[in-house]
């Protein structure tokens, strides 16, 4: 689905309606509220068609300098006023005028080459009386300031922001676990792309207090051990620092990314975190990304996972009870998981990281609400407890097994489910980690068009030195099975699966 516009500049060539080409777009937090009409003497019709309070209406016009519009929004009440986007931290406010049938009529001349221009309410619902206060640029510095010297955590400036803010990748990977890096799977989070969206880096702090064991809940090795966390805390410090949706320049981050890799035309933020991206070793284990986002009022303004399956190894009831802290939630992958999809708007980072790489993205809408800090901290642990429970390219149904206990894993390839009504079968091949024992054994898809596939008679296990394709893997105390596939027809397409042998 592409970003809702319409294009003025067709209209010119037809009929001269217009004297200077302009276009329209929908900037609301779908992309797909709005639409767009020809009305009289040089005026754009828009149309919303989901409650303003929620989508938060706003539009970008492109044109000629110089150039005058009347803009008409329909179906919005008498008492709501429009603003322009001016600098970072500053809005002018439109001459708007409202009429008896709800047509808010707004006059804009163009002082730049583009402009955005954003809707307000009245009166905002008032928030309640526990909702936490913002979390400005500062408190992010001095959260930054607490991390300890952990040989697990790597904090990394990549480069700066339009106005020399840092960008920054954190990376929590425990080097020292016995699960080896080359199966280790990891998930890639996005904190805060729009400032003023400030809910989401409450929950980063949540969710990286909890993996350094330093909350109430201690984390599951599952979670510390056995996962890499890339983090780029803060995408957008410029609007953080201002309480800005936008960066410096007042571009929409969210719409700045790119199918096709870093591109020069994107915005530095946008930019240097999609090229380090591209950058990160092993993305075959990389199979999804979370952009956490936050609104900004108490209004129900998320998009409910209502109709979302979850992968098939994990039950509907322990899913949707491990992300109710995470509450609203979209998903771009629709090969994979089948999800509500908001818009899905091009230059969404769920959008075109699923485009690029194949990524699944998540973008988890933390509506502020009666939440306060304590509550949107807690939201981290359940997001973390979520992608170990759901999120990863492994899904273990044992995962850890004894010697003598037979092996059985899952390994998802959605991409070798060729025939949806079928139940279809690949080969991989079962290394012992430690004994480099070797067995081939052929998974069967779970169901028709799952792209799940399982053993259909586990591997039995036994110690001793390796007997390679005896039928039986040979393994020791400490060890890792890892199933190994390799698509036939692309050899950089690797699914890995891995199972702990205990005592």
């Amino acid at each position: 689905m592409t970003t809702t516009a319409w294009s003025i500049a067709a209209l010119c060539l037809v009929n001269g309606w217009f004297s200077h080409p302009v276009t329209v777009h929908d900037m609301t937090e779908s992309g797909s509220a709005l639409t767009f009409a020809r009305g009289s003497n040089e005026s754009v019709i828009v149309r919303t068609h989901e409650d303003p309070y929620i989508c938060r209406p706003r539009i970008e016009v492109v044109g000629p300098i110089g150039t005058e519009l009347h803009l008409v929004f329909e179906g919005i009440g008498d008492d709501w006023g429009a603003r322009v986007w001016e600098e970072p931290g500053l809005m002018r406010t439109l001459d708007a005028t409202s009429r008896e049938d709800d047509r808010l009529e707004i006059a804009l001349r163009l002082r730049r080459g583009r402009e955005r221009v954003t809707l307000y309410p009245p009166l905002p619902p008032a928030p309640p009386s526990d909702e936490t206060t913002s979390y400005t640029y500062a408190d992010h510095q001095a959260f930054i300031a607490t991390l300890p010297l952990d040989p697990r955590l790597q904090l990394t400036e990549l480069g700066n922001s339009v106005l020399g803010r840092p960008i920054q990748r954190l990376v929590f990977d425990d080097k020292s676990a016995i699960m080896p890096a080359f199966i280790k799977p990891t998930v890639v989070l996005l904190i805060r792309q729009h400032g003023d969206e400030w809910a989401s880096s409450f929950v980063f702090e949540g969710l990286i207090d909890y993996l350094l064991g330093r909350g109430a809940t201690q984390p599951d090795v599952k979670e510390t051990e056995e996962v890499r966390w890339v983090i780029y805390p803060l995408v957008n410090p410029d609007g953080a620092y201002y309480d800005d949706r936008t960066n410096a320049r007042g571009v929409d981050l969210n719409r700045n990314w790119s199918a096709f890799g870093p591109q020069a035309w994107q915005e530095p933020e946008t930019w240097i975190v999609q090229s380090d991206l591209a950058a990160l070793p092993r993305q075959r284990t990389i199979r999804v990304v979370g952009d956490h986002h936050g609104w900004w009022n108490s209004i129900d303004g998320g998009y409910r996972y209502a109709d979302g399956i979850p992968p098939a190894a994990v039950g509907q009831a322990t899913y949707l009870e491990s992300l109710k802290d995470t509450n609203y939630i979209t998903t771009y992958n629709p090969s994979h998981w089948a999800w509500y999809e908001n818009g899905g708007t091009d230059g969404m980072a769920r959008v075109e990281l699923y485009r690029w790489l194949g990524w699944t993205v998540h973008t988890p809408e933390y509506y502020v609400g009666s939440r306060d800090e304590g509550v949107l901290r807690e939201g981290g642990v359940s997001y973390i407890r979520a992608m170990r429970d759901t999120g990863y390219a492994i899904t273990e149904e044992q995962a850890i097994v004894a010697i003598g206990d037979p092996v059985a894993f899952t390994l998802d390839e959605p991409d070798q489910n060729l025939d949806q009504f079928a139940i279809e079968s690949l080969t991989v091949l079962v290394l012992d980690y430690m004994t480099d024992d070797r067995e081939k054994i052929v998974l069967d898809e779970t169901g028709t068009n799952t792209g799940l596939f399982a053993f259909p008679v586990a591997l039995p296990t036994e110690a001793g030195s390796a007997q390679r394709f005896d039928g039986t893997l040979q393994t020791e105390v400490g060890s890792y099975a890892i199933g190994y596939y390799v698509d036939p027809d692309l050899g950089g397409d690797r699914s890995i699966a891995g199972t702990l042998v205990t005592p």
